[in-house]
């Protein structure tokens, strides 16, 4: 994590576990049993490992991304029109990335631990993939060589992973006006959803605009109750099987091919 962001990741923090100690609270007194303590652990476990692991990959990613910035056709400056833009790039790239992280099964592998829950709740958004930054500096390199300044991608990236973590409430429904340009709690519980008639929708970071256009946006129907986690639930809380699962099962499915070749 680079210094200059230390302060907004602890207002941040302060913000969402008060949050997330309500949510809990009111899980409670209603009886919706949207906690218990042992995915709640892993929850908090994988969310520490990404801060220490990102501790030291951001710094590279920033040099990384300097490198390409060197590179760039154009030093864009920033303005205020400039922020707006890169925001709009900022998801433009995400709903692709994230897409084909559901569609590829290497980058599956990488993202499947932020799915692999049968709850939903706010300390979800803790659950973040452990690897995902390396594939993240690949995706957004082009945003540096067009000739936006790292720290302004750096800034719009975490700006827009922070916001989503609120995604992650149960406690409210539908918000259609709202919905029609922003993702909202219900479209993004629709798709942590694991009913065959949800998987694969609502990609998007902050927007929704991006899965309206390209036919990806899926409403949450109350009618249809949901259930969580991924097509096979995995159920285990053990944080190696969690993260390695799939790549697991990629190595296995390899060998059985190679068997059936020889």
């Amino acid at each position: 994590m680079l210094p200059n962001t230390k302060i907004g990741f602890l207002f941040f923090a302060l913000i969402y576990f008060s949050f997330i100690i309500a949510e809990a609270w009111y899980s409670k007194k209603k009886n919706l049993n949207l906690y218990n303590y042992k995915d709640s652990a892993l929850n908090l476990f994988l969310g520490l490992l990404v801060v220490v692991t990102r501790i030291f990959f951001d710094v590279i990613l920033f040099s990384i991304w300097a490198t390409f910035f060197h590179f760039s056709f154009f030093k864009i400056d920033n303005s205020l029109i400039n922020w707006m833009i890169l925001f709009i790039c900022n998801e433009f790239i995400y709903y692709w990335y994230h897409r084909f992280s559901h569609h590829n099964r290497l980058l599956w592998a990488i993202h499947v631990n932020h799915h692999s829950s049968t709850k939903l709740n706010l300390l979800t958004a803790a659950r973040v993939p452990v690897f995902s930054i390396i594939i993240q500096g690949l995706f957004w390199s082009p945003l540096l060589l067009i000739g936006f300044q790292p720290y302004m991608v750096f800034i719009i990236l975490q700006i827009g992973f922070g916001l989503t973590a609120f995604q992650h409430i149960r406690i409210m429904g539908n918000l259609p006006l709202f919905e029609y340009v922003f993702n909202s709690p219900a479209l993004h519980e629709v798709h942590h959803a694991n009913n065959p008639e949800y998987i694969n929708h609502n990609f998007g970071l902050v927007l929704s605009i991006f899965d309206r256009m390209f036919g990806t946006l899926k409403s949450k129907n109350e009618n249809i109750p949901i259930t969580y986690g991924i097509t096979n639930n995995i159920n285990t809380h053990n944080p190696v099987l969690v993260i390695f699962h799939e790549w697991i099962a990629i190595v296995k499915d390899l060998g059985k091919k190679y068997l059936r070749n020889n």
